[in-house]
């Protein structure tokens, strides 16, 4: 299972100080915005076995208003934090193509892997790392050979590509990406899931 701690959703809210503007003890200090996130990565993990839970940021991320000046360390300390459960892999949305809020660099995925070791340094029981956002074929490639990656996931590419893999495998021309309102504000499958494979079923 996967924890969503991105996107300005519940746990992301916690971790920034752009939108945690509480006064007890999970806000103000850094150690008091990570409070939260410990606390429910400890619970999920009470039921489901570490190995078999991810989790996911958005340090670039601009939606939902986030992102904020020490964004950087917030996150470095955040992924050390769950690095240290051993969890199975910690996935971040490191593209900037679905917002860059602009308030500290860019965070990398050398950056996560660096910060991912600190916190889990068991070469047994690795935690992988995980990139996602605006990935092409060539950039998943460079990020996973050069060690900075595991994995990279693919998200609205499969919405006009719903054969993806075998697109990327066969070197067949991707499709045009979907309007924004088919995958957003539409309210049948036309358009959404009725694009076609270019490879045979």
């Amino acid at each position: 299972m996967q924890i969503h701690s991105a996107n300005g959703y519940l746990i992301d809210q916690f971790l920034q100080p752009c939108t945690n503007l509480r006064t007890d003890d999970y806000g103000g200090s850094l150690d008091n915005r990570l409070r939260f996130l410990k606390e429910v990565i400890e619970a999920v993990l009470s039921v489901v076995p570490a190995e078999k839970v991810w989790i996911r940021f958005s340090p670039n991320g601009a939606f939902g208003e986030m992102g904020h000046e020490n964004s950087c360390q917030t996150f470095d300390a955040a992924i050390q934090l769950a690095a240290k459960y051993k969890l199975g892999c910690i996935e971040v949305m490191d593209g900037l193509t679905f917002g860059f809020h602009e308030k500290d660099v860019p965070y990398d995925l050398e950056r996560v892997r660096k910060n991912v070791l600190i916190g889990n340094t068991d070469k047994e029981n690795p935690t992988a790392v995980m990139g996602n956002v605006g990935h092409t074929l060539e950039s998943a490639n460079k990020e996973i050979g050069s060690g900075n990656a595991d994995f990279i996931s693919f998200g609205r590419p499969y919405m006009s590509n719903p054969d993806l893999p075998e697109r990327f495998a066969q070197g067949i021309e991707l499709a045009s990406p979907p309007q924004y309102e088919d995958w957003w504000t539409k309210e049948t499958e036309d358009g959404y899931t009725t694009f076609p494979r270019a490879t045979p079923e």
